[in-house]
């Protein structure tokens, strides 16, 4: 809803005009679009020219239901290695680093099979907020036994895809992931690259 700010003169029988400040409010669904003068001849306000028409535009180009723009993202991307191969088990998750003067919702990317991630945050955002981050990892889903599998027209049980992730990352240092303890600190800048290396050490 917008509102508008006019100051109507009246004329009044037998002295001079008067000046009386109206707040006039506009509807989109009203099916007014005149000006403030055509709607005080309408409504029969006003004998003389209704003036203050510039006020009442800049009134409306301040007023109004607009919202914050709310935070800066900046499209992040990297990739994580252990033991100089590519890591590609989990999640990871840049959190904004309030002690540092971000603050702010935390956005995610998947590990892929190169290791390489794109992160995402809330809603339709994309990459992350401008700012100062921690960076930690998540595990990937638990650990599926062995599977049978067919080779060469013979039944061999072989471990899985997954199961072989979850036992790289059972030799992953546990302070990666959290947080508070992992060392992975960036910072995402406004109009950079923001492509980060991050580097799994024991």
């Amino acid at each position: 809803m917008n509102f508008l700010l006019g100051a109507v003169m009246e004329k009044v029988s037998g002295g001079f005009p008067s000046v009386r400040v109206s707040f006039l409010v506009f509807r989109p669904d009203s099916g007014f679009t005149g000006s403030l003068v055509e709607w005080c001849f309408r409504h029969r306000l006003s004998h003389y020219c209704a003036w203050g028409l510039a006020a009442s535009v800049s009134m409306l180009a301040l007023s109004g239901c607009s919202r914050p723009a709310g935070p800066e993202f900046a499209a992040v991307t990297g990739r994580v290695t252990f033991n100089g191969q590519p890591f590609s088990s989990g999640t990871i998750h840049f959190v904004p680093d309030e002690s540092q003067g971000t603050s702010g919702p935390m956005s995610t990317g998947v590990l892929q099979s190169d290791g390489s991630f794109s992160l995402r945050g809330p809603g339709t955002r994309i990459g992350a907020m401008v700012g100062n981050h921690r960076v930690y990892l998540t595990m990937p889903l638990p650990e599926i036994g062995p599977v049978p599998v067919v080779v060469d027209g013979e039944v061999v049980v072989q471990e899985s895809p997954r199961g072989v992730a979850a036992r790289t990352v059972r030799q992953v240092p546990k302070r990666y992931f959290q947080a508070e303890t992992s060392e992975w600190a960036v910072t995402v800048g406004t109009g950079s690259p923001n492509d980060f290396e991050f580097e799994i050490r024991k």
